[in-house]
């Protein structure tokens, strides 16, 4: 809260009640910020955004394009040796992991959904690692845990 609005809140409440009068302009001469004030730079903010969208391109593409089932997307499953019942299911997953990251005040869902991408893509490196695929495909995934951290990070700052 910033000390405007409080000086505003406490007013209004002033002239309701008179004998409040004298406490609000207490509360105005002690009153100091509370240590958890955070101003985010716009760069920060350009930071999260921009990481929080390829996440979201990534994920949420991707799983679109999985779910709608052209025979690439079904054969990489194949080949990493899954059912077709566990990619829509994955599929619907991150769709809705990609909006709860997306929603301004989804709140705990969006804690679920970063830790459920981490997993995803821990689990697509090991997959990978399992079947002995080119080295690409296994980092890949790796190196989307990069812009994921950072979209959290930054997300948990921007909103404190």
């Amino acid at each position: 809260m910033s000390h405007t609005f409080l000086k505003r809140r406490w007013t209004i409440y002033g002239v309701r009640e008179g004998s409040v009068i004298r406490l609000e302009r207490k509360r105005e001469r002690f009153w100091t910020p509370p240590p958890t004030c955070f101003i985010v730079p716009p760069e920060m903010k350009i930071a999260y955004w921009i990481c929080t969208g390829i996440i979201a391109w990534i994920m949420g593409a991707g799983s679109v394009y999985t779910l709608t089932s052209p025979a690439p997307a079904v054969e990489v499953f194949r080949h990493l040796g899954y059912r077709d019942y566990f990619r829509v299911m994955l599929s619907v997953a991150k769709i809705l992991g990609t909006a709860a990251i997306l929603y301004p005040r989804a709140g705990i869902l969006r804690e679920w959904a970063y830790a459920g991408f981490t997993f995803d893509l821990i689990a697509a490196s090991v997959s990978y690692v399992a079947i002995g695929d080119p080295i690409f495909n296994t980092v890949f995934p790796l190196v989307l845990l990069v812009p994921l951290a950072v979209s959290y990070r930054l997300g948990n700052k921007a909103r404190r």
